[in-house]
């Protein structure tokens, strides 16, 4: 009894030696577990940035208007194509036609008085020239006067000799102081008509200025009258809005009747796309991601309106001013993109992905899934000293992992290349240990839960203990 006893413990030790035993990892499969696969396969990985943005023609023109009126007329609709100079809309210009009637009719005064007062002049100046003509008379008045009186001091010095000897009556040499005073106030008349005519020609000059002062008042008058009514023109030429660019009519915010207001900013009447068969994408990129972005920089993106294309731009600009909003700062890049069909529309929203680097056409590939892979120990053919510690979040790791005949997983040594995060290059350490068309594992999934080699199927709740694939 006690060797049976006995050869029973031995019995048992040795088969949970067995079980426990590395090497039957080889011999007996796991149980209630199967995995989602994901092919190897060849192919270009592209790594970028993505963001949103909102496409927007390249020049977007706002028409206004700088006068205030009523709507009399719109010639364009939304969608209308338009040419540059085109008519698109009137205002009543009943009002500015009557005000340039009335500023022509002042420019007319303005030239009007603009002859009388040059009249004036003329005649000032014909004054002068009389006054002038009178001074010279008055002056040779005075110098004949003068020599009259010469002559008559002279007649008078003879007539006092030839009376103190006796030989003249006294009437004669009365006669000769009488003629020598009558000359004397003569002359004193001749001087004050000669200061007359003076005074005269300084009136006469002082008019002549006068006048010529008038004269360029009225010119600054006809200049200011013409300045009003060109004025009145343009503002009356600002009644007939024109289309300034060609392009397309992509909002009409007016209707015929209605009154604008022109104040300190223009109205908006119509916006319009100049050339829309170029678009630009403006797109919001946080900080941490615009250090990778430069003119010149391939981007591809696409449209919900047309979900199965992809479009394709180049970054025109990377604007330095920043947004920040709730602690988050981004930056304003630019797309630039031809859109010969017109499928981009003013507004869309695009998810961009700005390109940072290729792999060539022949790359190895895998799903970014398998590079984040964490099984469990026990389904480990042998240890895997990459495994991550329990607790630490899952990341991609330098190992991929293939089903044995036995359901337990090898571990495969690989170099990760670039990623898009959804597949990513690999070169495996020993090149014979992965080719084009092996399956590798994505996830550990529960016994009922369905197998896919579809590297985009969302993840599964790992089998035993928390195994599965990474975020």
């Amino acid at each position: 009894m006690k060797q049976l006893l006995v050869m029973t413990v031995v019995a048992a030790f040795a088969a949970s030696g067995w079980y426990f035993w590395p090497g039957r990892a080889e011999r007996s499969a796991v149980p209630n577990v199967h995995y989602r696969t994901a092919a190897v396969d060849r192919g270009e990985v592209v790594e970028g940035v993505l963001a949103s943005g909102t496409v927007q023609p390249v020049v977007l023109v706002q028409v206004g208007t700088q006068v205030s009126g009523v709507i009399e007329k719109l010639l364009v609709d939304f969608n209308s194509k338009v040419s540059a100079g085109q008519t698109i809309a009137l205002l009543d210009s009943r009002r500015l036609v009557a005000q340039v009637a009335q500023d022509e009719a002042a420019v007319a005064r303005a030239k009007a008085d603009l002859e009388r007062v040059k009249a004036a002049l003329t005649q000032a100046t014909a004054d002068v020239d009389r006054t002038k003509a009178a001074n010279a008379q008055a002056k040779a008045d005075v110098d004949r006067a003068q020599a009259l009186l010469t002559q008559a001091e002279r007649d008078l010095e003879r007539q006092k000799t030839l009376s103190e000897k006796r030989l003249i009556a006294v009437a004669d040499l009365d006669a000769a102081v009488a003629n020598k005073g009558s000359l004397e106030a003569g002359l004193a008349s001749a001087v004050a008509a000669v200061a007359l005519s003076e005074a005269q020609v300084a009136s006469a000059l002082a008019n002549v200025e006068q006048s010529r002062a008038q004269v360029a008042v009225g010119e600054a008058s006809i200049h200011q009258s013409e300045g009003q009514l060109q004025g009145d023109r343009v503002n009356l030429d600002y009644a007939t809005i024109v289309s300034p660019v060609d392009g397309v009519v992509v909002s009409r915010n007016v209707d015929v009747g209605q009154t604008v207001a022109a104040s300190l900013s223009a109205p908006t009447l119509f916006v319009i796309a100049n050339d829309l068969t170029k678009i630009q994408v403006q797109t919001s990129v946080p900080e941490a991601d615009i250090g990778k972005l430069h003119e010149g920089q391939h981007v591809h993106f696409t449209v919900d309106a047309h979900a199965e294309r992809s479009f394709e731009g180049v970054v025109s600009q990377v604007r330095l001013a920043s947004t920040t909003v709730q602690n988050v700062v981004t930056y304003t890049v630019l797309v630039d993109a031809s859109n010969p069909e017109g499928l981009l529309l003013p507004g869309m929203t695009a998810s961009v992905v700005f390109e940072i680097q290729r792999s060539s056409k022949d790359s190895l590939r895998v799903a970014s899934s398998a590079l984040r892979l964490q099984p469990a120990p026990e389904l480990l053919e042998s240890a895997d000293t990459s495994n991550a510690a329990p607790g630490k979040p899952r990341k991609a790791r330098n190992v991929v992992y293939v089903a044995t005949a036995s359901n337990h997983l090898r571990a495969i040594a690989v170099k990760p290349g670039i990623s898009d995060n959804v597949l990513t290059v690999i070169e495996p350490v020993d090149p014979s240990s992965l080719a084009e068309g092996a399956e590798v594992v994505a996830a550990v999934l529960q016994a009922d839960q369905p197998t896919s080699t579809n590297p985009f199927a969302p993840p599964a709740i790992a089998a035993p203990r928390g195994s599965g694939i990474g975020r």
